[in-house]
């Protein structure tokens, strides 16, 4: 992976300039980003003997200190990075995710709107501020943040499936269906099967049989084909069992289980 491929090119330079601090930066991350924690804090302690004042270096720092369960302590440098360079935007990101890890809610809302404040237009800070207002249960703030991060960046799948599923809690179908819809055009793999289902659901719920029961047999070959795919192949099947069983939709009444093709198991053996 790239980290892996990072060290040995990291290392080289620094037989070449011992001193210069942006390759042990390069190497904390990329020895923790290959699960050798200890290196990675070595390489990060020796960077700051040679200059304690490296924003970014302070910053792997608490990355790597992260990675051995030592939060205080990183939530203490990435605060030190900050200090270090007050417009530093990856420090805060990352000590706002430190602190919704380590359920500190209410100061990564505050963290957040630190970034908003420097950055007003940032997309990524509006998102994260949704998830942090969601987790606290503030679903109407969060949904405010999840609609101005799709203003500023129309064609981010996380946010719009973020939007989709708090519209979709609201009952606002067809708002769901809009979100959804976009999720899947823009997705390059993360969210394609969570937003495909919960389309078809959408569909189902604003009246449309054929178009919801076309989007969830989609998605129920598609969650097969998944390892992680069982809690949206269940969700799937109660779609299904839905729209077989509904007066409204005739068409389809009794049609769930649909028989599926079976799992091509000698292509699977020799891959």
């Amino acid at each position: 992976n790239q980290h892996s491929a990072a060290i040995p090119i990291a290392l080289s330079g620094l037989e070449l300039n011992p001193r210069f601090t942006m390759l042990y930066t390069a190497l904390a991350r990329a020895y923790v980003g290959t699960s050798k924690w200890g290196d990675g804090l070595d390489m990060a302690e020796r960077g700051l003997s040679i200059d304690p004042n490296d924003a970014s270096l302070v910053r792997a720092y608490a990355y790597a200190l992260q990675s051995v369960a030592e939060y205080e302590q990183a939530a203490s440098y990435l605060e030190q990075a900050i200090e270090l360079r007050p417009t530093f935007l990856p420090a805060y990101f990352e000590l706002a995710g430190l602190y919704l890890s380590q359920n500190q809610d209410q100061s990564a809302i505050d963290m957040y709107n630190r970034i908003l404040a420097i950055d007003p237009r940032n997309a990524r800070a509006m998102l994260r501020q949704c998830l942090a207002y969601r987790k606290v249960g503030e679903f109407a703030r969060a949904l405010g943040f999840c609609e101005d991060s799709i203003s500023n960046d129309a064609t981010d799948p996380e946010a719009l499936f973020q939007l989709g599923l708090l519209y979709y809690r609201e009952r606002r179908f067809q708002e769901s269906l809009d979100a959804f819809e976009q999720c899947v055009e823009y997705d390059v793999g993360t969210y394609d099967l969570s937003c495909m289902y919960r389309l078809g659901l959408s569909y189902y719920y604003t009246g449309d049989c054929d178009t919801g029961w076309d989007y969830l047999q989609d998605s129920l070959l598609m969650a097969q084909a998944r390892e992680d795919g069982q809690v949206a192949l269940d969700n799937i099947r109660l779609g299904l069992s839905a729209i077989s069983t509904d007066p409204n939709c005739p068409d389809y009444s009794g049609r769930f289980p649909t028989p599926l093709p079976p799992r091509e198991e000698t292509e699977e053996a020799g891959a």
